[in-house]
């Protein structure tokens, strides 16, 4: 398996991966790309010309949103959107310039549900760090059409960077260095990314797949397989949420011992 920050692209083959359409100039930054975030405050809408009237922004993302989660980013397509909005697709060309663009600003909405700042209010960086990882892992797990396009890409678009910045924050407060801050939010995004890109497992959806692992292991060599024999009743039945959450346990109680042997130090 290749690691990745979280901060560059995902765990080894993303399920989506962008690609430059109807751009004339393949000499420009890929769509979701740091290079490319960083020249979208130049942003400006192409003059309207003729045709029907320009679109809000907002209203456009918004709609690709709920468009994906519909029928999914393989589905979702600039005429279908044009559709749902009641306009044409020479309307949303005057704001992007290709479909991928716009699943860029739609993953990067997607991540604005996690910004919710009173749900933040008086909890510590520990458990700032559990809510924000498994609210993020729930988004993943039941909006399945859209994890895709959050797996796909680098996540640096506005809300990405807010979440970004808040966790930081939290961590570098709390007394962590500013590299074990680092450390500790690409750890923890990475965690639950891979712990996404599982969720549409067919061993993880598949009926009676923990009775099958159980007989298997009660079948096993004793000599040669001791203590997975042992185990074997505890090994069968752990759910991917169980790993999950007794992961994220194991990491922050892990930061928490290297945050107070910092803290002791100084």
């Amino acid at each position: 398996m290749t690691h990745t920050p979280f901060n560059g692209y995902p765990l080894n083959q993303p399920p989506f991966i962008m690609t430059r359409m109807n751009t004339p100039d393949q000499n420009q930054p890929t769509p979701g790309s740091p290079l490319w975030w960083a020249v979208q405050a130049q942003r400006r809408t192409k003059p309207n010309g003729r045709g029907r009237p320009s679109l809000p922004f907002d209203k456009i993302i918004a709609t690709a949103l709920e468009l994906v989660e519909e029928i999914g980013y393989q589905s979702f397509n600039l005429r279908a959107l044009a559709d749902r909005l009641g306009s044409g697709t020479a309307t949303l060309y005057r704001h992007f310039d290709s479909k991928d663009e716009i699943l860029v600003y739609v993953a990067d909405k997607f991540l604005s549900r996690l910004l919710a700042e009173d749900r933040y209010e008086g909890l510590s960086w520990s458990e700032s760090c559990t809510l924000a990882a498994t609210k993020f892992y729930q988004l993943l797990k039941f909006h399945p059409n859209v994890a895709p396009i959050i797996l796909g890409q680098v996540p640096v678009g506005p809300n990405a960077l807010a979440i970004r910045e808040h966790l930081l924050s939290l961590l570098l407060d709390a007394g962590f260095e500013p590299n074990m801050a680092a450390s500790a939010y690409t750890t923890i995004a990475h965690y639950v990314l891979g712990f996404a890109s599982q969720l549409s497992s067919d061993v993880q959806s598949t009926p009676g797949a923990s009775t099958e692992l159980l007989v298997l292991f009660n079948k096993l060599d004793p000599e040669l397989y001791p203590a997975t024999i042992r185990s074997a009743k505890h090994l069968a039945p752990i759910s991917i949420d169980d790993e999950f959450h007794f992961g994220l346990k194991l990491i922050i109680h892990g930061l928490e011992c290297i945050l107070n042997k910092t803290l002791k130090l100084n």
